[in-house]
């Protein structure tokens, strides 16, 4: 008996998996071929259409949304519908305006007419893809895109002056905002057309301008939003955000937040968020059955007709036919009427997200927007290979046949467990609730660690991981309501007992509903989860009463930022490593922060700079001040070198300190967080984030490749560029101070400390040099430490040869520390007024 599987049946839609490039897609044909005009963007196509129109006011605006909400595929649309109109792309983007006039024909007429306005020519697209970077640098890329793209007479002047800007940028240096502006207006002048900006990612900018306490940067953008137009051409701007423009100068000061309101008042805001009905419907387009014709003209009777056509023809599995489905969604719709009606979801859409589960199909969008990357992820659990997706249930699930179905219940039970059969008896299969649960775990969970709502996931899964005992349908019903919780505390898909319950049949009825009401009762009384009455809501979180962010606020914290950098990411040294390699001698310089305070003494001008031990062989200090001196000290008070390192944004290190100071007071003194463990888990997750923030802060702040800080070494003003080229200076200055090191790669006798060990073997040594200088190895045998120390110190440097006994030890000590001259020679030598007197120790 050959016992077909669902995906014989249903074939999947892989374009949503592949994310939009507005680069690298540029006018792409295949790339928009399936694109598909949402509500939402037909919506937002209109109001930036207007726009577009001479008489608008209108000329910039941002589309604001969670991560892949369609906002770069719709922008890449709008960049196709804005070439020539010649253009094959042009006339592909056009048909998709055409094909759905049969929805609203009076609507899209209007939009026709408002595209004929257009320019026959065609915008000057000026189209990026944002980097963490400034402004300029985006616009700049951004123009060198659209001037490539569009047919132009002698436009090789306005690509070299470009190819300036870039070589300036190269060289980091700024280029200025009125440049960019002047070469705009002569783009616009000569093209007779419109320019548009179109920024996916600008977010990025806002970032870059926020870590670099810029307004100015942003400035840019208001200066193109308040262009003239030009011979009546303009300037417009689209921007993609992930969340509202001022959302991302929050760390700003009072001043800066206020200047980038103001720029933000030029921009139009447009949320660009889809109705859980419109993401359904997505779904359902997604999943392809039998030899489905697609019908987009809403006649649902004609729609069916085609689904059913040359659907299931094999009569010996009519178990499983269209008709079937039909009578599915009728059953659910009815059931879920309730929640359904809320989200204006109709039997349609239920027939054609199927096999996904209703309760599934609802809560996806908002889960994944939540906690993943909302319709990539959506759509990667539905066309993907990964455990536990849609396609993954499809080549799993086997369908009951005819021949089954006539050998009684037992049977069927036995081949249903063989087989590995998600349904009971004659239901339809359904992917469901638990097995979602399952997919976010097992592939998407890298993913989760980066979302802000993911402590209750967290919570959520230590719960379930802890009840691996259980039975597994009662694991089931946890996994039904912790997706649940996760979604929401309230609302329409709130954790009822009758939701939960049916989030785990196939279909609703009362005998499987009445199954899944029992394993939640013996849940309850298992204590395991608990039901709030006053809501009537399962729940499988704990919560907590103790308010973090109001904690926190409370903290009051006067020490300094050398303190608390000191105390909280205390330094380690750094090794002069080219010059250590070379003689074997181990040099470091200790790193301490330092301000003006403690630089210092109390009368404002005795240098107090000084190591705290005194085995090392420099100072490298970071400047947490904001002012910086004319002037620092070239050595410390005992005649060391010192090098100082300033910080390029303090402002953000100094938020990043308090912060992740606060979170790690909270952790170690307050009372409640011991009986609280939902309350603990989130201030040491919080903790975990803070910290790590603070060292990637602290490395950018310090980060002297960006060219942004000052550096001093022994008193002058040097320019670094790199960590090589700081680890190179500290390796020259100890070739200056101990030009004469001795070159001893044995670590038994060149250190600072001798082992025990190492003492004896000293011992050994010396009393073979006194006793038989004239025999090979001095006598010695076998491979101990003082074998070793005899090789380094004595053959190896020729002090002591076979044929000549020891040699004069002044003769040996000229041969071994002439070895290192070379060390100090050339490029190395230095001015005598450069020279520090070596201090304490020379050599070991």
């Amino acid at each position: 008996m050959n016992n077909p599987k669902l995906a014989n049946y249903f074939t999947l839609e892989r374009r949503y998996t592949r994310s939009i490039n507005l680069e690298r897609d540029f006018d792409d044909q295949e790339v928009l071929k399936g694109y598909i005009l949402t509500d939402k963007a037909i919506d937002v196509l209109g109001r930036i259409l207007q726009g577009l129109t001479k008489e608008s006011n209108s000329n910039c605006w941002t589309l604001t949304g969670v991560y892949g909400t369609g906002k770069s595929a719709f922008c890449h649309y709008l960049g196709c519908l804005l070439s020539p109109k010649k253009s094959n792309i042009y006339k592909s983007s056009f048909s998709i305006i055409e094909s759905i006039s049969k929805v609203n024909n009076e609507l899209i007429k209007d939009y026709e007419q408002l595209i004929n306005n257009l320019p026959r020519q065609g915008f000057i697209r000026a189209i990026a893809v944002s980097q963490r970077e400034s402004i300029t640098n985006t616009i700049i890329r951004a123009l060198s895109i659209g001037l490539n793209n569009f047919k132009l007479k002698n436009k090789s002047h306005f690509q070299e002056q470009l190819e300036s800007f870039n070589e300036l940028i190269k060289q980091g240096k700024n280029v200025k905002n009125s440049a960019i502006i002047s070469l705009i207006k002569e783009i616009i002048s000569q093209a007779k057309t419109d320019l548009i900006f179109i920024i996916d990612e600008l977010g990025k900018n806002l970032e870059y301008a926020v870590y670099n306490q810029g307004a100015e940067d942003v400035y840019l953008l208001q200066q193109l939003a308040e262009l003239e137009p030009i011979n009546g051409n303009r300037v417009y701007i689209l921007g993609i955000l992930h969340q509202a423009f001022t959302e991302y100068g929050q760390r700003l000061g009072k001043i800066q937040r206020n200047e980038w309101a103001k720029i933000q008042g030029r921009f139009e805001d447009i949320p660009f968020t889809e109705s859980v009905a419109q993401m359904m419907r997505l779904m359902g387009e997604a999943i392809n059955i039998g030899k489905e014709i697609k019908n987009v003209d809403g006649d649902r009777q004609e729609a069916r007709g085609k689904r059913q056509e040359g659907f299931f023809q094999d009569s010996s599995y009519s178990l499983f036919n269209y008709d079937r489905i039909v009578d599915y969604s009728q059953q659910w719709f009815d059931s879920l009427y309730q929640t359904l009606s809320v989200e204006k979801i109709d039997k349609l859409i239920l027939e054609n997200i199927y096999p996904l589960h209703p309760l599934t199909a609802l809560v996806l969008p908002t889960l994944c927007m939540r906690y993943a990357q909302n319709d990539r992820t959506l759509f990667t659990f539905i066309t993907s290979d990964e455990p536990f997706s849609l396609k993954n249930f499809l080549t799993e699930t086997v369908i009951l046949s005819e021949e089954i179905k006539d050998t009684g219940e037992g049977r069927q039970q036995e081949f249903l467990k063989d087989s590995n059969c998600d349904f009971v008896k004659y239901s339809l299969p359904t992917l469901k609730l638990d097995r979602v649960y399952d997919y976010f775990i097992e592939s998407a969970g890298m993913g989760l660690t980066s979302r802000p709502n993911l402590q209750r996931w967290i919570e959520i899964h230590d719960l379930i991981a802890d009840s691996k005992s259980l039975d597994e349908d009662s694991l089931r019903v946890l996994k039904v309501i912790g997706i649940l919780n996760l979604v929401t505390i309230t609302g329409i898909t709130k954790a009822t007992r009758q939701l939960v319950a049916y989030g785990l049949c196939d279909l609703p009825q009362e005998e499987e509903v009445n199954y899944w009401q029992e394993k939640i009762d013996g849940l309850l009384k298992g204590g395991i989860i608990t039901y709030r009455r006053q809501i009537d809501e399962l729940r499988i979180w704990q919560g907590s009463d103790f308010n973090v962010d109001q904690e926190l606020e409370s903290y009051q914290d006067s020490e300094s930022l050398v303190k608390l950098l000191s105390e909280l990411r205390p330094l380690k040294p750094m090794v002069a490593q080219r010059h250590s390699y070379q003689t074997g001698t181990l040099r470091y310089f200790e790193r301490h922060y330092l301000d003006s305070f403690s630089l210092l003494d109390n009368k404002g001008f005795k240098p107090l700079v000084k190591c705290d031990s005194d085995t090392a062989d420099g100072y490298l200090g970071y400047w947490l001040d904001d002012d910086i001196p004319s002037s620092f000290p070239s050595s410390t008070v005992d005649g060391l070198p010192v090098i100082i390192i300033t910080a390029s944004n303090l402002p953000i290190l100094r938020l990043r300190v308090r912060e992740f100071s606060a979170l790690n007071w909270l952790d170690k003194t307050a009372k409640e967080l011991q009986a609280d463990g939902v309350a603990r888990k989130e201030v040491r997750y919080r903790l975990a984030e803070a910290e790590r923030f603070l060292d990637d802060t602290l490395a950018n702040v310090f980060d002297v490749r960006e060219e942004n800080n000052q550096c001093w070494i022994q008193g002058e003003l040097v320019n670094i560029s790199s960590i090589s080229q700081l680890n190179f200076r500290i390796s020259r200055i100890c070739e200056q101070v101990y030009p004469k090191s001795p070159i001893l790669w044995n670590e038994l006798i060149n250190r600072r400390n001798l082992t025990a060990q190492g003492m004896m073997a000293r011992r050994q040594l010396i009393s073979a040099m006194v006793n038989n200088s004239t025999m090979p190895k001095l006598g010695l045998t076998g491979y101990g430490p003082e074998v070793t120390m005899y090789f380094s110190l004595l053959q190896e440097t020729g002090i002591h040869r076979i044929s000549e006994g020891l040699k004069d030890i002044g003769e040996g000590r000229q041969q071994l520390f002439s070895l290192n001259t070379s060390l100090v020679s050339g490029e190395n030598k230095t001015s005598e007024d450069n020279q520090i007197t070596p201090p304490r120790h020379t050599y070991y």
